[in-house]
């Protein structure tokens, strides 16, 4: 059976992220080394917000402007 996300839950696990996104684990990570998906911890848990995810799907940086593309 598939896991599904709740849309209306705003924070997100790494492996729920990834998910979303259609990305394995080890990309997302390599993602947020890159610090191309911002991350909040809560305790132990790392936490990517929902917003994040969707901006960084929609090809724009987590505060909403668009990213440059190369010439």
């Amino acid at each position: 059976m598939r896991y599904l996300v709740r849309m209306d839950t705003l924070l997100l696990s790494k492996q729920e992220a990834a998910r979303v996104l259609g990305l394995s684990l080890r990309s997302l990570e390599h993602l947020i080394s890159r610090q191309e998906i911002p991350t909040r911890k809560i305790g132990r848990r790392v936490l990517i917000a929902r917003s994040a995810v969707e901006s960084f799907a929609k090809g724009q940086d987590s505060d909403n402007t668009p990213e440059m593309e190369p010439r």
